[in-house]
């Protein structure tokens, strides 16, 4: 059974988002995946890395859902993931693809336009590799991060 969509209607390219509105995308596009047959740790994966991407574009960038650029997502995976959000435990690996999917959902449901899609996509195959390398270096974390891990590690 099909998942409601949003309507993409509401949202204008002027409109700022919500916490609320941005969530509702999320869960719509988290049913989606469920859906297409996503397993439990994509799904959740994409939860978390989406509801931190969103959370990161209101407080650093603007608000505005529809538009995005190669600069916001770069900075979103390659300063403020592997610094400051959770890689361990967890699939943080899946990051880059759960971003890519995203796109292209919002592209499907005519949130983005096609170039923003196509932008943001490159940039994220682009900074895929240094992605993977900060995310895992425990050098590149923030001093919250490097202890917050060290806790953690100690736990388990």
């Amino acid at each position: 059974m099909a998942s409601p969509h949003p309507d993409p209607d509401r949202f204008e390219e002027d409109d700022a988002l919500g916490t609320d509105e941005g969530e509702e995308y999320i869960d719509v596009f988290i049913e989606e995946s469920r859906v297409d047959g996503r397993d439990d740790t994509w799904l959740d994966e994409a939860r978390y890395c989406l509801s931190c991407l969103l959370a990161f574009k209101q407080q650093q960038v603007d608000t505005t859902l529809s538009l995005w650029d190669g600069r916001t997502i770069r900075a979103f995976l390659l300063d403020h993931y592997p610094r400051k959000l959770r890689t361990e435990p967890g699939p943080w690996q899946l990051v880059p693809e759960i971003l890519v999917e995203f796109f292209r959902w919002m592209r499907h449901h005519g949130i983005i336009s096609a170039n923003t899609r196509r932008n943001v996509t490159r940039q994220v195959q682009r900074s895929r590799r240094m992605f993977m390398e900060r995310a895992a270096d425990p050098g590149y974390y923030s001093p919250e991060k490097r202890v917050f891990t060290q806790l953690l590690h100690q736990l388990l």
